[in-house]
């Protein structure tokens, strides 16, 4: 991913940026932006969110990647990003001040 004026770029009907890979399939663009950022493939697992939830907002600093049921508890209707933990899932701290072991279904992280 060189030079954006070389890049056949879309967005799909959900709203998310793709890029065409050399391979000719489209890639989504947070995906690979949060990749690079941890410095390994995401897992099935897993999810990229956009922590201030604008879908094209692809900067490193506006992306995390977390577990699936952590991602749906963030997408809660009365979710605010100013309170929740993207390690653990609860809205009492933030993801810097995190010491759980277990998060809020009681898996291990």
């Amino acid at each position: 991913m060189s030079n954006n004026n070389n890049l056949n770029i879309r967005y799909n009907k959900s709203g998310y940026r793709q890029y065409q890979a050399n391979d000719g399939g489209w890639e989504y663009t947070h995906r690979t932006v949060a990749e690079k950022k941890i410095g390994r493939p995401i897992e099935p697992n897993e999810h990229v969110h956009h922590i201030n939830k604008n879908k094209v907002d692809n900067r490193p600093s506006n992306l995390v990647v977390i577990k699936d049921n952590i991602h749906r508890e963030v997408h809660r209707s009365d979710y605010n990003e100013k309170n929740s933990c993207f390690n653990c899932g609860r809205t009492s701290h933030w993801a810097q001040d995190c010491y759980a072991s277990y998060d809020i279904d009681g898996n291990r992280l």
